[in-house]
């Protein structure tokens, strides 16, 4: 029992460890946001508060089933305790009346002060339990209050995009170097603090970062001596060598790519900052990916995010700045727009390998050529909502696309090396199927990344999980037909599960006839028969 109650008393230090946390990452952060929800807030903005403080909520109410559940378990054990206590009472009042021997009494008596004192302890670390459900039952109710203050302000965002919400940029009745003054230097101070507590939460994703680093930096410079050597006789591996030959800003790609999906809640100023180390290693990986005739456009996009991030952390307590900040964005990117439809041309010894990417850019650049302009006009009107909406839009889409791109050159280029080297570069199938294999993996890798951008792309705007909703809602609708019930859900999964069990059985099939069977002396129509039977019992599973 006392090893018991032992490992309760650590178990109840750990959540106040727990909860003194939050809390002190909640103080830090609570002022600053109640600060940006009190002005006007834009929707990018508002949707990443809400998974912030949704994010709070839900770590609040883990810790709260814990501890209920801790504290039913001492109250069954005191109860269990007291239930001892009144049996061992009457064996003592029995045994004295009987005349036992003083020796038994006192060993009764001892057994009796043991169960006082655990019930004593058990009720101190009872008490401590209630103390830590009080102390949380106040930080569920602070973040219960911004949670709706961030859904009204949402409500009346979406109300107001067609609405000035704005005095217009000529009014003049924002003053930046009182704003300055008065705000910049609390607002950094909070910020900061709210960025040294939410690390103090993670600490485990910062520290393992230098080791991940350094890992995969190490892999690949190894990788790089072995491609060097048969890089002439393979001249397939010139794809994949930009990626090795930057082998710490590959490293700090993949790391930083990890961090951000470990802790999409950091704070405002951490993120900033995040951004800001990301974009460095992103600028030396693409300058060898890219044309040096694309320059531009890489330098552009660059300073856009940089202006984002800075105007993203100015947000709350310097809104004039911020908005200044916007639309020298927007006008600077409308310009580059028109400059790059107008002057930017591609190479011609060039059309075949980056005509694509040409094509791209172009149709990208006149869709920002439209939205830009219109977001800048909207905010020097004082319709900010809409200016910020439509300009986030694609600024946002543009530089999570070119993120989505230089991770998807990086996979690419370790596929290649896995399809040259050993062991899977010496099957046969491999070496016979090389580029239809690689072409196949890297659609399939477009894919997958368009995807992830689409996911990102409407995560920033609050438009994914409404989205989610309305689908899951569609996929469990069902038609109930007498005693037929349809729901388009099972219909679906039907269908994809025998689409990949042909896929899968023809891909096992593949494998066998190029590289197995040829090893093995096999009489006729044995590869065929062991082939048909693989078919019909992947389909079967």
């Amino acid at each position: 029992m006392g090893a018991g109650l032992s490992r309760d008393d650590s178990s109840v230090a750990r959540f106040a460890g727990n909860l003194s946390k939050l809390t002190g990452e909640i103080d830090n952060r609570i002022g600053e946001d109640n600060k940006l929800l009190a002005g006007t807030p834009f929707l990018d903005i508002l949707y990443q508060l809400e998974s912030i403080w949704q994010n709070f909520s839900d770590n609040l109410s883990a810790l709260d089933r814990g501890l209920a559940d801790r504290a039913a378990s001492l109250a069954k054990a005191h109860s269990h305790l007291d239930q001892c206590n009144e049996i061992w009472q009457a064996t003592l009042q029995s045994a004295q009346q009987s005349k036992v021997p003083h020796s038994v009494l006192d060993s009764f008596q001892h057994i009796l002060d043991s169960i006082s004192g655990t019930r004593q302890t058990t009720e101190s670390v009872l008490n401590k339990l209630l103390t830590i459900q009080g102390d949380l039952s106040e930080q569920q109710a602070r973040v219960r209050a911004i949670l709706s203050s961030v859904e009204q302000s949402q409500t009346r965002a979406f109300e107001s995009l067609l609405v000035r919400n704005g005095p217009p940029i000529w009014s003049g009745k924002t003053s930046l170097g009182a704003e300055w003054k008065e705000h910049s230097g609390v607002s950094f101070s909070a910020q900061s603090r709210a960025s040294i507590a939410f690390i103090k939460r993670f600490p485990f994703a910062f520290l393992i970062q230098p080791f991940l680093i350094g890992l995969i930096a190490a892999t690949l410079r190894l990788a790089r001596r072995r491609l060097r050597s048969v890089m002439k006789e393979k001249p397939d591996l010139q794809h994949a060598f930009p990626i090795v030959e930057l082998p710490v800003s590959t490293a700090l790609v993949l790391s930083m790519l990890i961090l951000l999906s470990i802790c999409p809640q950091a704070p405002r100023l951490l993120l900033a900052i995040l951004g800001v180390i990301t974009l460095i290693p992103i600028l030396l990986i693409l300058r060898k990916l890219l044309l040096p005739n694309s320059y531009p456009i890489l330098y552009a996009m660059i300073i856009l995010a940089l202006l984002g991030e800075l105007r993203l952390v100015m947000a709350a307590s310097l809104p004039g700045s911020s908005r200044l900040l916007y639309l020298f964005q927007t006008f600077g990117g409308s310009c580059f727009l028109i400059w790059l439809l107008r002057r930017w041309h591609l190479p011609p010894e060039a059309a075949e390998t980056h005509g694509r990417l040409w094509r791209n850019i172009r149709t990208i650049a006149k869709i920002g050529l439209i939205l830009l302009p219109v977001a800048f006009l909207a905010n020097i009107l004082g319709y900010i909502q809409l200016s910020n909406l439509l300009g986030m839009i694609f600024i946002r889409s543009v530089f999570v696309a070119a993120m989505v791109y230089v991770a998807i050159r990086i996979v690419e280029g370790f596929i290649v090396i896995a399809l040259q080297i050993r062991p899977l570069g010496k099957m046969r199938f491999v070496s016979l199927y090389r580029p239809l294999l690689q072409r196949r993996i890297f659609r399939l890798l477009g894919l997958l990344g368009f995807l992830y951008w689409l996911s990102v792309s409407l995560n920033f705007f609050g438009l994914l999980a409404p989205l989610r909703e309305a689908t899951k809602a569609v996929l469990n609708a069902t038609v109930v037909i007498g005693s037929l019930s349809i729901s388009l859900d099972r219909i679906l999964a039907f269908v994809i599960a025998v689409w990949a069990s042909f896929l899968v059985s023809r891909f096992i099939r593949f494998l066998l006839e190029e590289d197995f069977y040829d090893h093995f002396r096999l009489a006729p129509g044995v590869p065929y028969a062991i082939s048909t039977m693989l078919h019909y019992a992947i389909l079967l599973l």
